[in-house]
């Protein structure tokens, strides 16, 4: 990356932040800066301008990395931009900028209706999630399992249905939405997955039924999110890719074995609920198969 490169990126992220935050209060949390850089990133390709944002989807959706920031931006990142908790303006910045002026008046216009559409709002952030998704996420699947994990981290707040046939409803939809042609690897795990999930709404009792299905939620979303990783990514290094390709398959077996370990402790301890396990495994398979029964 050459230092016009460089300093049109460094220029995008100090007037997005100036004009986000006039008075350079410490109120921009990195997950919301994660996902307006999304967005501006993708209005700016659409009127042609590319700023070389490195980006990656991942658990949380589209992030950065601030290590990598600090080599391709000339006067780096980390302490400069961000505190360890609050997304800054810096106190000092570069005065003039090597951008293309036509360049800065169109980058300075596009974040100026960003900052309008978001800024005073007191839900921004959780706008600025949703239009992010909306616009780039990489399959629906991602997009319905941010419900379902609404849903299993929050399992005290008020809804219209019960809990248990709201996240069913959303495990059926996942399972149709799996890209299981771009991750065979991983459609294994994910039928264990939603067969063990079903076995602890159907089996495991008030708190316990919670702590284990959040337990199910983070391990596969983890691995998932590592595939998701190593593919929908732009702008780092071969090596850091190739970093991320060879922890996701490493981690395929180990959570394989973490999500069969749960089966089988249900399937124990509830041996006097059923005939067989075959006889569960059998009704968990028409469930899950033949969504429309």
């Amino acid at each position: 990356m050459n230092g016009d490169q460089n300093q049109l990126l460094e220029y995008t992220i100090d007037t997005l932040l100036k004009t986000f935050n006039p008075d350079r209060k410490p109120i921009m949390k990195k997950a919301h800066f994660y996902k307006m850089m999304d967005l501006l990133d993708a209005r700016l390709r659409n009127r042609e301008i590319d700023i070389k944002y490195p980006s990656y989807w991942y658990r949380y959706g589209s992030v950065t990395d601030f290590t990598y920031l600090d080599q391709v931006i000339p006067k780096g990142f980390s302490g400069r931009y961000f505190d360890g908790e609050n997304i800054l303006y810096p106190l000092m910045h570069r005065r003039t900028y090597n951008v293309d002026p036509q360049k800065q008046v169109i980058i300075n216009s596009t974040i100026e209706s960003l900052c309008n559409q978001y800024r005073f709002k007191s839900d921004y952030g959780k706008l600025l999630k949703r239009d992010s998704y909306e616009l780039n996420s990489p399959y629906q699947f991602n997009t319905t399992f941010q419900d379902y994990i609404e849903i299993v981290d929050n399992p005290c707040q008020s809804t219209l249905f019960p809990k248990e046939e709201i996240l069913e409803s959303l495990l059926n939809k996942l399972l149709e939405e799996f890209p299981e042609d771009d991750f065979p690897e991983l459609l294994d795990i994910n039928l264990l997955w939603d067969d063990t999930t079903r076995l602890v709404l159907d089996y495991y009792p008030g708190e316990s039924k919670n702590d284990c299905l959040k337990y199910l939620m983070y391990l596969f979303w983890s691995v998932y999110s590592k595939g998701i990783r190593s593919i929908f990514n732009k702008y780092f290094p071969a090596d850091y890719v190739l970093n991320w390709k060879e922890e996701y398959e490493a981690f395929l077996s180990e959570a394989e074995k973490s999500i069969e370990e749960v089966r089988k402790k249900i399937l124990v301890e509830n041996d006097h609920n059923f005939n067989a396990d075959e006889d569960l495994v059998k009704k968990l398979l028409v469930r899950a198969y033949n969504l429309s029964v």
